[in-house]
């Protein structure tokens, strides 16, 4: 870069000869971004003296720029943008996987891949989410492990993704992530299914929420995470749904009785879903009688 003290003379030169000597140590070179590998350079230094500028002494050498991941970005399928302050809703019915797929998709360029999606698990306040999940049933704790009572699953119905878990991460608040193998390409799509315990259904207003980043593999076993500010929020609602009854009755079974008196019988049953409640019993003659 010229310096000329005609022009700035508040701003002092970069290079200061003493003696004649001179070192260029304290420059630093940006390369372009994204720039990695071997580069031709051309260093060009000028002199003047008074009102007299000499031409331009000129040597070429190579730069080596080591390359490192830049994080991925999250788009729609399409490719649009995501506006990571709005949730993506989706719905599903009690006792069946939930599809992700055609939400999103990670992209990366200079020769970076998409390594990894991850999906964690979150809570709709800044409360403890190992509290939370516990008490929704989406967590077990036995003897200080935690397991998993959800999971993802491919669409072949396979189970996927590494659960980690941190009780003692967020101050104490913990920190829940599935880790997904994406397709090591600089494009990969987030396509998993994921399944909730058996019986499990939200509340109004109560979604279940899952925020999805991914990372991103590049030169020299580097890897950049997309910011948590970038990552979007999946808000999904589970709608309940009657499971019934299981009765416990012997096969031709006969309940004895006098007529025109009342009867007991004793029939036991189960609920097969024990959130749910017995709204209606009813007993019918059938065959004509």
């Amino acid at each position: 870069e010229a310096f000329d003290p005609t022009i700035t003379p508040d701003v002092d030169p970069l290079i200061v000869p003493e003696n004649g000597q001179f070192s260029l140590s304290e420059l630093l070179f940006i390369p372009p971004l994204n720039v990695a590998g071997e580069l031709d350079v051309g260093l060009s230094i000028k002199t003047k003296q008074g009102s007299t500028e000499g031409g331009a002494t000129t040597v070429t050498f190579k730069l080596d720029v080591a390359a490192v991941a830049d994080s991925p970005e999250l788009k729609t399928p399409s490719g649009s943008d995501i506006n990571p302050s709005q949730a993506i809703p989706k719905a599903g019915q009690e006792d069946e996987p939930i599809d992700l797929s055609n939400i999103l998709k990670a992209t990366t360029s200079g020769g970076d891949t998409v390594g990894t999606f991850l999906v964690y698990l979150k809570r709709p306040d800044d409360g403890s989410l190992t509290d939370y999940l516990r008490t929704e049933g989406l967590i077990e704790i036995d003897d200080g492990k935690v397991i998993p009572r959800l999971q993802l699953v491919d669409s072949g119905g396979n189970r996927i993704g590494q659960f980690i878990a941190d009780t003692g991460a967020n101050a104490g608040k913990g920190e829940f992530v599935f880790a997904v193998k994406a397709s090591q390409t600089d494009e990969a799509s987030f396509s998993p299914k994921i399944v909730f315990p058996n019986n499990f259904s939200t509340t109004e207003g109560s979604p279940v929420l899952l925020e999805i980043g991914a990372v991103s593999f590049g030169g020299g076993g580097t890897q950049a995470e997309v910011a948590k500010a970038d990552r979007p929020t999946i808000e999904i609602s589970i709608a309940a749904k009657a499971d019934g009854v299981e009765l416990n009755i012997p096969d031709n079974m006969v309940a004895r009785g006098t007529e025109e008196l009342p009867m007991a019988m004793d029939i036991r049953g189960r609920l097969l879903d024990q959130n749910e409640t017995i709204s209606e019993i009813k007993l019918t003659l059938v065959g004509g009688t």
